[in-house]
């Protein structure tokens, strides 16, 4: 059953959201059929375990940090060996200090997951911090995100999600409004559960 179908029959209102970023090979022992699961910042791992989690029936979105995904041919999947990858929280840092994507997926192995069904939500262009400075300030450098994340996403997929996670969790009034300018419909925050945090998965980890 496709997961389109196992949306229909399921009451979406009464599931609690997932929010996951690395994957592991202890989650594939986890009930995730009994949540909404939400994949964070295109990290390499959530395409190297992509066929497995394909598999699972229950609704599935996948939030992208668009400046983060690089280029290159499509890597290794997974076939019989589990690999343990960085912390979400390595991989940024990573990123922020030396420019290094490799952690995050490329366009090519991207564009092979939505061809096979992935549906994808928007996560900004750098998965940056926006309160810091006056409201000017931060107004202005959302916008300048937005709209790069927007273009990004025209340019690659002649497309542009309607959903939004808001980076780091964070947030706040002025982005809501401008996001609903460029189209942008469904929110997610502070509401998603860590899957780390979850209390009928933590047995699992």
């Amino acid at each position: 059953m496709d997961s389109s179908r196992w949306v229909a029959i399921q009451d979406k209102e009464t599931m609690k959201t997932l929010v996951i970023h690395e994957m592991r090979k202890q989650f594939f022992n986890a009930p995730l059929e009994n949540y909404i699961l939400t994949f964070d910042d295109a990290l390499y791992s959530q395409y190297y375990y992509w066929t497995l989690i394909k598999k699972i029936k229950a609704p599935k979105i996948f939030f992208v940090a668009t400046n983060l995904i690089g280029h290159g041919e499509k890597r290794e999947q997974f076939s019989e060996e589990h690999k343990e990858f960085p912390s979400c929280y390595e991989s940024l840092a990573s990123y922020r200090d030396t420019g290094n994507k490799e952690n995050y997926m490329r366009l090519s192995e991207l564009k092979e997951m939505v061809n096979e069904g992935a549906i994808l939500g928007a996560h900004g262009h750098n998965h940056t911090k926006f309160f810091d400075g006056n409201l000017f300030a931060q107004t202005n450098k959302a916008r300048a995100d937005i709209e790069d994340m927007v273009n990004w996403f025209s340019r690659n997929f002649k497309f542009v999600p309607n959903e939004f996670a808001f980076p780091h969790y964070e947030e706040h009034w002025f982005l809501k409004i401008m996001l609903k300018d460029y189209g942008f419909k469904k929110f997610h925050g502070g509401e998603r559960i860590e899957i780390e945090k979850e209390e009928d998965i933590l047995p699992f980890l």
